[in-house]
């Protein structure tokens, strides 16, 4: 509001704009939250055009040491 006062030629800061706003009981206008959609249709399950095999031959083991020529990193 002040910026566009000081563009029309008014001298006028922002306490000054603050005080004249609320005796007028006028409010400034806020941009809405962005919300992301939330409805709409469910994720599918891209077809697995590479023909991948996603079966592993053992369950996971933890892997917890790598010997190596200078030790333990």
């Amino acid at each position: 509001m002040r910026v566009e006062l000081n563009a029309q030629g008014f001298a006028v800061g922002r306490y000054k704009v603050s005080s004249l706003m609320q005796a007028l009981q006028l409010k400034a206008k806020r941009l809405k939250q962005h919300r992301n959609p939330v409805a709409g249709k469910p994720s599918t399950v891209a077809p697995n055009s590479l023909n991948r095999q996603f079966n592993p031959s053992s369950t996971n083991t933890l892997l917890t040491f790598v010997p190596t020529k200078v030790g333990f990193t």
